[in-house]
């Protein structure tokens, strides 16, 4: 058995995360993991992390090679990673000489403002040298960036409470609301924290809040223009007078964040839900925020004036002392402590999610009457304080999950990829061929779009799909009442607008003869935004990865480009649904049924680096057992950002090998679960579902990959089945009825998954 290289022999001991003896310990699964072949570094580093020594997360940068990244300083060695962001990343280190766990949280500095940010240091140590939360700073001139440091918080941020909670009852949020006055208070009115936000703000298993980052933000940034780099979280209690005449931060602005903040808790998500970092700032500068009795009507009149005052666009009408604030929200029967320490305790009788075989059934009737009675009884007892199945909260990344609507549907982040040509097929298939005899070039056309760029059909077709443009807006819609039918054959159709919308429509993708090597049918669309909606899509049944819809911006180097919105539609096919080539900004899926096994959606390569795209399922079925997302070619992309799958109350049916997000590509990159993430409000998979898979070709079977290392939320182990409305039908409609066998006590009192109802009511 080989030892462990000299080179890593000496990485450990400098880094003092291993030392001989716990070598020594690692020989035996060395050992049997090598199985008389050459034990490579790769296989000591697999060992450390099993015996506790090295975290995976220090295990990535060993594989690598970078394990100097880990040391801060001479004593202070990294260990995880509490909070993802792409400009304020906190980290979980250790100090190895006084063995203390601490938060440390990091911001690069540009080499032009380095001395500027080390006067300022200088000058906030002195006027903060008694604050409790101020934590302990150091500049690195080599690297040039600054820390933060401060003693490690043994509890989670509101940020990951809130995802995995939907939203706070009234009494909890009133506490967190005294608590925050009262840290204020205590370190004088001349406090200020500069960076309030859900994830600066943690919860201790003792009920006692703490405040992260105090002054860091301040400090890097003290006159922020919207050229400036702000966590992405930030931007959602940023007051308007810090864009509109570039002042700093004061008591005023810190009131309306801290508004900002307690009206995102009591609603689930931000004041304004826009995705896009500069549609935020033009809301909080152009719009009041709204009354939250309109997104939480059980909010009481008295707290919501308390937020309206805190959000009022005009700083003279905040409160002015953290005194005043917090006379506003006194008077609760328990103390704010006793209160959140009993909230936070009702997060540990979350069951977490099983990943291995799924229980046998009960054979006693009986059984099953009695567990759904006692879900019932304790879902009365617990009410606002009931608590989600969730998967266990890993530390690599965080997510806040916010509901979106068409009216919100802003683009986030932009991907960057670049087109990559699909391998050829290595077998041919059949697609069905038209039931009719009619000849296809006889069929109508689409009629002339109107000023307004609508082309409106006005019977049931069948119309054959044909190449239009416009330059704003392109509108395909069905006449209200009747859904017509449009065939698409061959892939020379293209639609091409800055907005491109299909409402109301039957798409058929058909191709003509039965001959070896025909084309397969795919709609070319060109456009910044595309919309699907209230719709039916028939597409063919065999399993391809060419997608029914292929798809590209015509702006990719803006970020008002790459919008994706699908709602009340209903599709049919083992072809992916649509094919982005494109630089995707956000992608939602609202009421969605698929009823075969094709995903929904196939991108090509990965994100742009350092950003998060969210695509966002609500109200969805999957009958059939198929990737909701693939990715294709991870792994030659140079660098790659983070795929935020999100979304509640759907119903996903994966099972055997076919996993929930699957990469396909010959090489994988191996740092693939850091641009992965699922934070979700309560997406339903099967116990037995596998969450990651890859495979080189489209006739490969899936291997599954760890999710260890990936953060997951908000996912929900059930049992549930679907049921065809006849046997053997072919035809889209009637839809298959999703059987629920059982579910775990939910905040929702909704259905979950596809709603026919709404389908069929959505408007024109």
């Amino acid at each position: 058995m080989e030892p462990p290289s000299a080179e890593l022999i000496q990485a450990l001991q400098t880094l003092k995360i291993a030392n001989d003896r716990e070598l020594q310990k690692c020989r035996t699964r060395v050992r049997r993991l090598s199985q008389g072949l050459p034990a490579f570094d790769s296989v000591w580093i697999d060992a450390l992390v099993h015996i506790g020594v090295m975290t995976p997360f220090q295990a990535r940068y060993f594989e690598q090679k970078r394990w100097s990244e880990l040391q801060l300083t001479e004593s202070l060695i990294l260990r995880d990673q509490v909070h993802f962001d792409p400009v304020m990343p906190v980290f979980l280190a250790v100090d190895v000489e006084s063995n203390t766990r601490c938060m440390v949280t990091r911001c690069d500095v540009d080499r032009a403002d380095f001395e500027a940010v080390a006067i300022r240091l200088r000058t906030f140590r002195q006027a903060r040298s008694d604050s409790h939360s101020a934590g302990t700073f150091f500049l690195d001139p080599e690297k040039r960036f600054v820390a933060q440091t401060r003693l490690a918080i043994e509890g989670e941020s509101l940020e990951r409470l809130l995802v995995r909670r939907g939203r706070f009852p009234e009494a909890v949020v009133r506490s967190i609301a005294v608590g925050v006055c009262d840290d204020f208070e205590q370190n004088g009115e001349s406090h200020l924290h500069g960076d309030l936000r859900l994830s600066n703000l943690w919860l201790t298993a003792s009920g006692r809040l703490e405040l992260l980052n105090a002054g860091l933000f301040n400090l890097v940034s003290p006159t922020p223009t919207i050229h400036t780099k702000i966590p992405i979280d930030a931007y959602n209690g940023i007051a308007p007078e810090r864009f509109e005449s570039g002042q700093g931060v004061t008591v005023s602005t810190e009131m309306y964040a801290f508004g900002c903040l307690l009206w995102q808790l009591l609603a689930g998500r931000p004041p304004h839900a826009l995705a896009d970092p500069l549609a935020k700032i033009a809301a909080h500068r152009q719009k009041s925020i709204r009354d939250i009795r309109e997104i939480a009507p059980d909010v009481s009149d008295q707290f919501a004036e308390f937020i309206a005052k805190l959000t009022h666009r005009q700083p003279l009408k905040r409160p002015k002392r953290w005194a005043d604030a917090r006379h506003m929200v006194a008077g609760m029967a328990k103390t704010p402590q006793a209160r959140l320490k009993s909230f936070l305790h009702s997060f540990e009788s979350a069951a977490p999610r099983n990943l291995g075989q799924t229980r046998e059934k009960s054979s006693v009737p009986y059984a099953k009457i009695s567990l759904t009675l006692s879900l019932t009884i304790i879902a009365s007892i617990l009410f606002w304080n009931r608590d989600q199945f969730n998967l266990p909260a890993l530390s690599q990344v965080g997510a806040a999950v916010q509901p979106m609507s068409p009216e919100d549907f802003k683009p986030l982040v932009p991907l960057q990829t670049s087109t990559l040509e699909k391998s050829e097929e290595t077998r041919t298939t059949e697609i069905r061929t038209a039931e009719t005899s009619l000849d296809e070039e006889a069929l109508p056309t689409f009629p002339v779009p109107n000023q307004e760029g609508v082309v409106l059909l006005d019977h049931v077709g069948p119309f054959k799909a044909t190449s239009l443009h416009a330059d704003e807006v392109l509108i395909i819609r069905g006449q209200a009442g009747i859904r017509p039918t449009i065939r698409v054959q061959g892939n020379n159709t293209i639609l091409e607008a800055k907005t491109v919308l299909l409402e109301n429509v039957q798409l058929e993708f058909i191709r003509s003869g039965e001959q070896e090597g025909a084309p397969r049918s795919v709609l070319q669309v060109v456009a910044d935004e595309f919309r699907l909606n209230q719709s039916l899509v028939d597409g063919p049944e065999e399993a391809l990865n060419q997608s029914l819809f292929s798809w590209r911006a015509n702006g990719a180097d803006t970020m008002a480009s790459g919008r994706l919105l699908v709602s009340n539609i209903v599709v049919k096919s083992r072809r992916p649904l649509i094919e982005s080539t494109t630089p995707l900004t956000t992608a939602l899926f609202d009421n969605v049924l698929q009823r075969l096994n094709g995903p929904l959606l196939f991108l090509h390569g990965g994100v742009h680096a350092g950003l998060r795209v969210p695509i966002v399922l609500n109200h969805c079925s999957m009958v059939g057992p198929g990737p909701v997302v693939s990715v294709d070619r991870l792994g030659e992309t140079a660098s790659s950002g983070l795929l935020s799958l999100q979304g509640k109350e759907s119903l996903l049916r994966t099972s055997g090998d076919v996993p929930l997000i699957g990469f396909h590509g010959d090489e994988l990159s191996e740092v693939w679960s850091d641009h992965v993430e699922i934070a979700a409000q309560g997406l339903i998979v099967p116990q037995a579902g596998k969450l990651f898979g890859h495979r080189s070709g489209p006739q490969e079977p899936w291997g599954e990959l760890s999710s260890q290392l990936v953060r997951v939320d908000g996912l929900l182990s059930g049992e549930f089945h679907f049921t065809e409305p006849g046997a053997g039908n072919g035809e889209l409609l009637p839809v298959p009825q999703a059987v629920i066998d059982h579910l775990p006590v939910r905040l929702s009192s909704e259905n979950p998954g596809f709603n026919f109802e709404r389908f069929e009511a959505s408007p024109n």
